[in-house]
């Protein structure tokens, strides 16, 4: 069993809880795992395809960035379009009979302004789920539903519209990124931002020249950029 873990800091928005977020970063520092740090969420696509083995997906976020569809020609069409950062959990190329895990913040469920389509209920109506194409969505609240055990790559988004610089500073600061971040937040909404790697206690910061893609491309545009 591989996993994928995914990490977008708008988790701690509302739930500001430092000892909590800090904890939680020492787990995913002690894997000793290079991080790749994106700005938005649907950046993050490119590096978790890149991983066609993995069979678990885990997303800790404050929103579940997944939606579903009225039938498989409402999916395909929709699909035909580059992801978003509320939809981006329907682009992972390895998904069908993978399992997708979302771990919301507590209250997030209770107030349910983490679903992204509250149309399509993919946790609990069996035809949403099914139209996903992923083999299992779920949602477990709380880090402690991981297993660490099982990550072999992580991926990091800033979220900065969804986030507040104190909820993205503290992590950055366990990270030891702070400074640099805060340089780049003065622009970042550059839309060709490049990701980077983020090797702890090694300063060691890898640009990737990869391609971020522009939201109004169609999926099929997207692929055909040459990396």
């Amino acid at each position: 069993m591989k996993s994928y873990l995914s990490i977008d800091l708008d988790y701690w928005l509302n739930y500001n809880d430092g000892v909590n977020c800090l904890n939680f970063f020492k787990k995913v520092f002690a894997l000793n795992i290079p991080i790749f740090v994106t700005v938005f969420h649907d950046q993050l696509i490119h590096h978790i395809n890149c991983h066609s083995d993995f069979d678990t997906l885990y997303n800790v976020d404050y929103h579940d960035d997944i939606i579903s569809f009225e039938d498989d020609a409402d999916r395909d069409s929709t699909l035909l379009y580059a992801a978003a950062d509320y939809n981006w959990v329907n682009y992972v190329s390895w998904r069908c009979g993978s399992d997708y895990i979302w771990i919301p913040p507590p209250g997030s469920i209770m107030q349910q302004d983490g679903f992204c389509d509250r149309d399509h209920n993919v946790y609990r109506n069996p035809k949403f789920q099914k139209l996903t194409q992923w083999g299992s969505v779920r949602h477990l609240t709380g880090p402690r539903h991981i297993d660490f055990r099982s990550i072999a790559a992580i991926g990091v988004c800033l979220s900065p519209d969804f986030s507040t610089w104190q909820t993205i500073f503290k992590p950055c600061l366990y990270m030891g990124i702070a400074d640099d971040i805060q340089k780049f937040m003065t622009d970042f909404r550059s839309t060709w931002f490049k990701p980077f790697v983020y090797i702890h206690d090694k300063s060691i910061k890898v640009n990737l020249d990869m391609p971020v893609y522009h939201q109004n491309q169609t999926w099929n545009e997207c692929l055909s950029i040459k990396e």
